[in-house]
């Protein structure tokens, strides 16, 4: 802060003065935010400086105001998640690089400094550096788009950034980053904590635009599977274009309101924002610009203008071959889905739960590609009910997307004993019985009143210990070899007391008697 201060001494007319209402409204401020730690205060004063240089002290105290405003409504139970976002997002969104600001940026004696240090620039030695700024200008003329540069001297410089009056006479100027701006502020007055998957969207809303300023975003290339361009349809999103939004968000990902729910999220690990444990909520977004898009009806069924002919068979109706069939229906040919049960989806529908994933999301795709032309069959078994070799005859194309249904196996002692299950059977059993078509038998896997151990602390894990706790077990532990990962959930409270995690534990063995399961034999395990 002081630091900040004697910048403002030195740069100013009435610098003295300034600089002491510069100090007395961080300082009341800091006061306020008693929660938040050093690192967010030090962020805080530098961004309510750029506030001031961008306009006036006037503007500085805004930003504080709905700073500590929100922190108000914020709640440690969160970690002030929402007011730590908005340091840096309220910030970026009140920042708007006009002519004015970009010379005050281009010429501060901070840049001069920084310039020094990474160039190794020594005046006492005669040492100088020397400025040859260039303004970048585009002019439209219809569809024509016309680029150019010319040198702009530090006088005319100096002279743009005292401007900061010209705002006032333009008012529609950069009118769509004002807006921006503004609905920032509306964002975080809508901001109110209710819980941990509320207070989760309403972080996502404000911590948006910080995709708008990544340099070299990693969250789609690096991050998602499907490669999807995540910083478009989030930019799009923010700017209020939800329907463009959409149509970018499905250039990758067939079905993004199934994604939203049961992805593990590979592209917020990705994020940048990551290393600071304040990663860009894209899940959230996602959910949000699909759930917008079937609002207002702008997810249709595309059928293929032009037939090819050519006919294509689907072994298997998971994720995978539902979106394989559906791109293949697009592109104008006959797309018949094999599916060995009795209903369409694999493991979208018989390997998760219903209570994070609704099966009337996966109805409602599958309605779509059959208005599309994709033709079901269930209940045929390749190999049983339908030769390979039928298969290749009627068919110019196979795809086999038949899934890795195959569990990994624990290759420890006792693991033949009675009473331990892989998870997709435990979780297939439950779904089946949701639905209504699962018949007893002596395989029949039954939690009630039993303590249970989860082995493992992924999605699947997670999917196995609620759906224990909600058929009835006794008490359910949960062990994982590796430690908590960020954003793992600590306990689910309305079953706490019936559930416990251990973390970085390893299975080395089963004991039990007359075949059946009593003991685990476990390790702790260090990570270096």
């Amino acid at each position: 802060l002081e630091d900040k201060c004697r910048h403002t001494k030195r740069r100013h007319g009435k610098g003295k003065a300034l600089a002491g209402e510069l100090r007395e409204i961080i300082t009341t401020a800091i006061e306020k935010l008693a929660g938040l730690d050093e690192k967010d205060r030090r962020d805080l004063v530098i961004r309510a400086y750029d506030c001031m240089r961008w306009g006036g002290i006037s503007y500085a105290s805004r930003y504080l105001d709905a700073i500590c405003e929100l922190y108000s409504r914020d709640s440690g139970d969160g970690d002030y998640a929402a007011t730590k976002t908005s340091i840096t997002g309220l910030a970026r969104a009140m920042l708007i690089k006009d002519g004015i600001f970009v010379a005050e940026l281009s010429t501060s004696p901070e840049k001069r400094a920084r310039d020094r240090r990474k160039y190794s620039v020594n005046p006492k030695y005669g040492d100088k550096i020397k400025y040859k700024r260039l303004w970048h200008w585009k002019w439209k003329l219809g569809s024509w788009t016309f680029n150019g540069r010319m040198p702009m001297s530090s006088g005319v410089l100096s002279l743009l950034k005292r401007s900061r009056w010209i705002r006032k006479f333009l008012p529609g100027w950069h009118k769509l980053d004002l807006q921006r701006r503004e609905d920032y502020f509306q964002a975080m007055a809508d901001f109110s904590y209710s819980g941990a998957e509320e207070n989760a969207a309403s972080v996502a809303a404000l911590a948006a635009p910080a995709c708008m300023n990544c340099q070299r975003p990693r969250c789609g290339d690096m991050g998602c599977p499907l490669g999807g361009r995540v910083p478009q349809w989030i930019d799009l999103a923010s700017n209020g274009k939800w329907l463009e939004a959409s149509e970018v968000l499905h250039e990758r990902n067939n079905f993004p309101e199934l994604t939203s729910l049961i992805c593990p999220a590979p592209c917020e690990s990705q994020c940048k924002k990551s290393l600071v444990g304040q990663s860009v909520s894209i899940r959230e977004m996602e959910g949000r610009i699909i759930q917008r898009a079937y609002d207002e009806g702008w997810v249709k069924p595309l059928p293929a203008k032009k037939k090819t002919g050519k006919k294509v068979a689907i072994v298997g109706s998971g994720p995978a071959g539902l979106a394989a069939a559906q791109q293949l229906a697009r592109a104008g040919h006959d797309v018949t889905v094999f599916e060995k049960d009795k209903f369409i989806g694999g493991l979208l529908r018989y390997g998760i739960p219903d209570h994070r994933l609704d099966r009337k999301l996966i109805d409602r795709r599958i309605d779509q590609m059959r208005a599309e032309s994709v033709t079901f069959k269930t209940e045929v078994m390749i190999g049983r009910d339908f030769s390979a070799i039928e298969l290749r005859d009627q068919f110019d194309a196979i795809c086999l997307a038949t899934g890795a249904s195959r569990p990994l196996d624990l290759d420890v002692p006792g693991r033949d004993f009675g009473g331990i299950h892989f998870a997709l059977d435990f979780l297939r059993q439950e779904n089946l019985r949701s639905e209504g078509s699962y018949v007893s038998d002596n395989c029949e896997i039954d939690a009630q009143d039993k303590v249970v151990a989860v082995i493992g602390g992924g999605l699947t894990g997670e999917d196995c210990v609620e759906t224990a706790l909600s058929r009835g077990a006794k008490k359910v532990y949960q062990f994982e070899i590796l430690p908590p990962s960020i954003g793992q959930p600590e306990e689910i409270s309305e079953l706490s007391g019936r559930l416990e995690r251990q973390w970085c534990v390893s299975t080395q063995g089963f004991d039990g008697s007359d075949k059946l399961l009593t003991d685990m034999k476990c390790v702790c395990v260090e990570w270096k």
